[in-house]
């Protein structure tokens, strides 16, 4: 059936049934071929790549680097290509690869690459309610508008596939090159017989899976828009419908944050544009605010909804890969930015290279990212994911068919929480290494000792025990050194206190208690201070629920945490507590700890004489245990606030007990820092002593290799001769310089110079 309208130009035509009869005329604008099945199959739709002056303008932002790969692609090459030359461009869904193609093809046309003709192909292969597009629904299409006269097009399939490839190939013999565009491929079978054989013609497909095509095809993965380009196009998209709005560039930390809650992604940006078009009242920060806690079905405005480009490709997932798409569902569980191979694996309860090949899959559907040796997965996808697998497994019969069982998730969260308390006990090795490199026994001590009770592990049972205490202290042996441990904890920092807030919510208190005390060490060393502040107060949350032991432990760990943070009222109260708590627990060694601790805060807190009680009680819990170690500390950390007290005498005597309990526990690096504290009393009153008790210092330092208390101990010297000898104060400092260079120490070296640059003049 033929209608022409009158006084016009436009020709539509329908056909109804087998599509061998199908006649076309006219101006050719787009050519369409519906199918007798059009219910549950997608109708094929050509349209002529018009350029970018007469084609309608496209909402495009960014991707310069893109751009210029696919028009890299598209040149013309004189002959060099042996085939024809076809680009595939992969990507999640929404993430704009229709717009960047389209828009490279346009740029192409514009600069007259194709006068024979550039065409593109919506193959409809993630449509949820019909099928995609198959070859022979194309060429017929194809052939109309590349120029074939209805009448000439031939009736079969078969027949119609030869005469487009007869076409391609002479108009390659004719120098008329021609670009075909093939949009939305979900498989290789729907592109690969549209594929030009000419080396002179060009070929531009977009999937979101990893297709079976030609060797020879240039791939590229598309990403989403970074932060800046992001707001350019909420921008525009808003102007597009109400060119007076200005909201997006009124408040550019907010458009910022809609564009984060967006993730980037073109699809959800147009949505939000929508959005906001609708409502002029609407702050740009409150959408942002509702989005972030909205499901991905907040995304949504009118028939356009980011869960829908998504559904396909998760349905698809679950029928081709149910074993990948159980993985996805199980990597929820990790709620940081990114992972590595081994949380995965932890998570799946399977073998490295079984989940990696699943990864793998993940990825070429483009639900995954690779970089770096880690993956990632995007916000929007994790929440889609959340949501179906939530709703899923609320459905018993769904959740046995095809996702994992409730209780798989909970053995999977466990593996969870025992990787990364594993990691973090084993990285606390080397940490505990470094923190008591001068303090504590050689480490070859320790591994002798270890195999001591190894040898002796079948003799005696209380050998056993300590061998299993003494191991469980050390740590499984993860990694070679410092740095690899350093290195393991920066990169898993936020899946690690991310795993500490599900353990809590989850009801899973040891395990938010013990990776939470456990991770202490690192944060303290490494200064995340906020960091530290929450995950401590999750720890005693946790610890609420179990005892007053791991709740005493926990309390320390807080009060250490509110004193970095300097909220110093805070950190008595709760050092105060870990008191108590250890005297009703009868734990005479925690309890000294606790006094030290509540006495070195209460000093901070300038609050002198509550500190000075508190010490006294340290020091004689010490003195009844017996511990050398633990009375040292006490005397010097009394000699500290009496000497603030302006007590000389005193703190003079309780410096020197200090020093002889270090001494004979045989413990020259508190013996050392305890004779650079008496130096700097000494320096109130007495130079030549103080003069002494710093060289005293300052040799122990060097005996034991110290570095940093070498060159704090000639700061402290030049600091001492500061007032009657600056030249000597300085040449201390420039030697304290050169000890912070060696060491690399630059903030060190800058903080000495600003002494030097102001010395005072007696």
């Amino acid at each position: 059936m033929r209608e022409r309208e009158h006084g016009g130009s436009s020709t539509v035509n329908r056909n109804h049934g087998t599509a061998n009869h199908l006649v076309q005329a006219g101006r050719i604008d787009q050519v369409i071929l519906q199918s007798s099945d059009s219910a549950s199959t997608a109708e094929a739709v050509v349209v002529p790549v018009m350029g970018t002056e007469m084609a309608a303008p496209e909402l495009f932002v960014g991707r310069d680097e893109q751009v210029e790969a696919l028009l890299g692609a598209l040149a013309p090459d004189d002959g060099r290509s042996r085939t024809a030359v076809v680009s595939a461009v992969a990507g999640m869904g929404g993430v704009g690869k229709t717009a960047l193609v389209r828009h490279a093809a346009d740029l192409a046309v514009d600069r007259g690459w194709f006068a024979g003709g550039a065409v593109v192909v919506d193959l409809h292969g993630y449509d949820l309610d019909r099928q995609g597009v198959r070859p022979e629904q194309v060429f017929a299409p194809l052939l109309r508008a590349l120029g074939m006269q209805g009448a000439s097009v031939p009736a079969t399939a078969a027949e119609q596939a030869t005469a487009y490839h007869q076409l391609l190939a002479a108009a390659a013999a004719q120098g008329q090159r021609m670009l075909v565009v093939l949009d939305n491929a979900s498989t290789g079978d729907q592109v690969r017989d549209l594929l030009p054989q000419q080396r002179a013609h060009r070929a531009l497909v977009t999937t979101r899976d990893t297709l079976a095509l030609p060797a020879s095809t240039r791939r590229l993965v598309l990403d989403v828009l970074g932060i800046d380009d992001a707001v350019v196009l909420l921008d525009r998209a808003v102007h597009e419908q109400r060119p007076d709005d200005d909201r997006i560039h009124a408040d550019r930390p907010a458009a910022k944050a809609l564009a984060q809650v967006c993730g980037g992604l073109p699809l959800a940006l147009r949505i939000v544009a929508a959005l906001l078009a609708d409502d002029a009242d609407l702050p740009i920060g409150r959408l942002a605010a509702e989005l972030r806690q909205a499901p991905v079905g907040g995304f949504a405005h009118g028939e356009t909804a980011v869960g829908s480009a998504f559904a396909v490709s998760w349905q698809r997932l679950r029928s081709r890969a149910p074993e990948a798409a159980r993985l996805l569902t199980l990597l929820l569980l990790n709620t940081g930015p990114e992972f590595a191979i081994e949380i995965a694996a932890a998570l799946a309860g399977q073998p490295e290279p079984l989940v990696r090949t699943q990864l793998r899959t993940l990825c070429q559907a483009h639900l995954l990212q690779h970089g770096n040796g880690r993956w990632r997965m995007h916000d929007l996808i994790r929440s889609y994911t959340m949501e179906h697998t939530v709703a899923e497994l609320r459905t018993e019969q769904t959740a046995a068919a095809a996702m994992p069982a409730t209780e798989n998730m909970a053995a999977a969260l466990i593996a969870l929480f025992e990787y990364y308390t594993d990691g973090v006990k084993a990285a606390n090795k080397h940490l505990r290494a470094f923190e008591n490199r001068f303090t504590g026994p050689p480490a070859d001590a320790v591994t002798a000792l270890l195999d001591q009770f190894v040898r002796e592990a079948q003799k005696d049972e209380e050998h056993v025990r300590r061998m299993r205490e003494l191991r469980a202290l050390q740590g499984p042996d993860l990694f070679a050194d410092l740095d690899e441990a350093l290195d393991w904890l920066d990169a898993e920092l936020l899946n690690l206190v991310g795993t500490v807030h599900v353990a809590a919510g989850g009801g899973f208190h040891s395990d938010a208690f013990t990776l939470a005390t456990a991770l202490d060490r690192y944060l303290a060393m490494e200064n995340h201070l906020a960091v530290r502040l929450i995950t401590a107060r999750v720890a005693c949350a946790a610890a609420e629920h179990l005892d007053h032991d791991r709740l005493a432990i926990a309390c320390n760990k807080l009060g250490g945490a509110l004193v970095a943070a300097d909220r110093l009222e805070e950190a008595i109260a709760v050092h105060q507590r870990e008191v108590a708590l250890y005297q009703e627990l009868g734990d005479l060694d925690g309890e000294g700890r606790a006094w030290g601790a509540l006495g070195t805060t209460l000093a901070a807190a300038d609050r002198f004489e509550e500190a000075i009680a508190s010490h006294r009680q340290e020091l004689a819990i010490a003195q009844e245990l017996d511990d050398l170690d633990a009375q040292g500390k006490a005397w010097a950390n009394l000699g500290d606030s009496l000497t603030e007290m302006a007590e000389f005498d005193e703190a003079f005597s309780a410096y020197y007990e200090a020093i002889s309990a270090f001494k004979n526990g045989e413990n020259r690096w508190y013996e050392a820092i305890t004779w650079n504290h008496l130096g700097l009393a000494y320096a109130w009153l007495v130079m030549d002593e103080a003069i002494v008790a710093q060289e005293m210092a300052l040799d122990l330092f060097r005996e034991i290799g110290d570095r940093d208390g070498e060159g704090a101990a000639l700061v402290a010297m030049g600091m001492v001769e500061e007032l009657l000898k600056p030249e000597k104060a300085c040449e201390y400092w420039r030697e304290a310089q050169s000890v912070f260079r060696d060491i690399g120490d630059n903030d060190a070296v800058e903080r000495v110079q600003y002494l030097i640059d102001n010395v005072k003049e007696p």
